[in-house]
């Protein structure tokens, strides 16, 4: 009689690769004369039944540092000649992967900008949003397209099937660039120090000489010029998280000429005399004008530098002001005129009435 006996037979599937942390599900399969298994590991993990040819592997510590285990599968010895039989796959465990590092980016106004990440292995992939969605790209550098206000982009990375989690935020940074709000011009007449004056809307405002170029003169709200004396032009700027106003603001310090008024010397008139004549400058700068400051007098001219006097009392003198006005600017001299008197001279003396108001009364000399 010729007995033949079927041979053992086991699979313990495909070489697999699995991340730290993660455990391994078998895939062994067996029959022919073999009625059972048994799993064994060339390291220190455990089996969590190792007669089941679908059992779940969990690597020690031991086989993390190692890198990988080989795991191998036997059939019991079946009855008869034909012997036992054992197959192997090799388990590589992957270290765990991290991102290493991550560079923001910023800029001013609206546009792209250029994010960096850095991953210990495998690929970086960019997000939109931290989890879900899909890859916006792939790389050490990623740039966003054009945006107009901060928004957080994600990193992770994916090697042989790993993938680290949660995902790593990096940040585009849009900065508002400032802009000047308003302006306070200044003046001063003839020369001197001009106070000029900006608001921004946000920053800090630098004041300058030139339109383009050049050191900045102060910083703040506010500018005392040098001394000056021709009207001229400064400029502001504000400057915020390193973003500059795109053109820099003008802010006019005026100088406005006016002539030192020079209403002459004091004048003393003959005896009995009534009448004079002026001698204020003639203005280069601006527009003359008498006016009586105090005293008894009429002007015949009020604008002529030379006017006519009138109407002076004897006895008394009147006070005459010489005023050069150009624009806000005014310069005055006043100049004293004496009317005397003399033998058979009309003169006049003067007293307070009882209701606060002059009286002149007439004394003939």
């Amino acid at each position: 009689t010729l007995t033949i006996n079927p041979t053992a037979t086991v699979s313990a599937g495909v070489n697999a690769t699995i991340c730290e942390g993660s455990t391994h599900a078998t895939l062994g399969v067996f029959g022919g004369g073999a009625s059972s298994i048994l799993w064994t590991t060339s390291g220190s993990g455990t089996f969590l039944d190792d007669t089941d040819p679908t059992t779940t592997y969990t690597p020690s510590a031991g086989d993390i540092t190692a890198g990988s285990v080989t795991l191998t599968i036997d059939t019991d010895n079946p009855s008869g000649p034909c012997g036992a039989v054992s197959d192997a796959i090799t388990l590589t465990i992957n270290p765990p992967l991290s991102i290493t590092g991550t560079t923001g980016g910023s800029r001013c106004g609206t546009g792209t900008v250029t994010l960096g990440a850095t991953a210990s292995a495998g690929t970086i992939n960019w997000y939109a949003a931290l989890p879900g969605g899909s890859s916006l790209g792939t790389g050490t550098s990623y740039t966003t397209p054009s945006i107009s206000s901060t928004t957080i982009y994600y990193v992770d990375a994916t090697d042989g099937g790993c993938t680290t989690s949660p995902r790593t935020s990096v940040t585009a940074t849009v900065i508002d660039i400032p802009t000047i709000t308003g302006t306070t011009p200044g003046s001063v007449c003839n020369s001197g120090t001009v106070a000029l004056g900006a608001t921004s809307s946000a920053g800090t405002i630098n004041w300058y000489a030139a339109s383009s170029g050049g050191s900045s003169l102060d910083t703040g709200t506010s500018y005392t010029t040098p001394s000056i004396s021709v009207t001229t032009t400064y400029y502001v700027d504000a400057t915020d998280g390193g973003c500059t106003t795109s053109a820099r603001t003008s802010v006019t310090a005026t100088v406005t000429p006016v002539t030192t008024a020079a209403a002459v010397s004091d004048q003393t008139l003959a005896a009995c005399a009534t009448t004079a004549t002026l001698a204020g400058n003639t203005a280069s700068d601006g527009t003359g004008a008498w006016s009586v400051f105090s005293g008894t007098a009429t002007i015949t001219d009020a604008a002529s530098p030379t006017s006519g006097l009138t109407g002076l009392l004897v006895g008394n003198a009147a006070v005459l002001r010489w005023t050069i006005t150009n624009g806000s600017c005014t310069s005055t001299d006043d100049v004293t005129i004496t009317a005397t008197t003399g033998p058979g001279c009309i003169s006049y003396c003067t007293s307070t009435a009882t209701n606060g108001s002059y009286e002149d009364r007439k004394i003939v000399v």
